[in-house]
């Protein structure tokens, strides 16, 4: 019941920021039910993209450093 409601405020919240996106956000849950979830993270160098994905992965799947590092896309497959 929690995890809906989080849900329901996360959805909210990007919509008020992406109205645009209501017809995407309104297939996500079908998508969830019948595909593999994907994970997209897009964004300036140096923002800490990869670090992101290492903690919500628990790996150390990205390369992670002070410098400009990932140049090219990645891929890594969660369990």
């Amino acid at each position: 019941m929690k995890t809906h409601r989080l849900q329901d405020r996360v959805g909210s919240a990007i919509l008020a920021g992406l109205p645009r996106c209501a017809h995407d956000m309104a297939l996500l849950p079908a998508l969830a039910e019948t595909a593999r979830p994907v994970v997209t993270v897009i964004g300036k160098y140096n923002h800490s993209k990869s670090h992101l994905l290492n903690k919500m992965s628990e790996h150390a799947a990205f390369v992670v450093a002070a410098k400009r590092e990932t140049i090219a896309l990645a891929e890594h497959v969660h369990r």
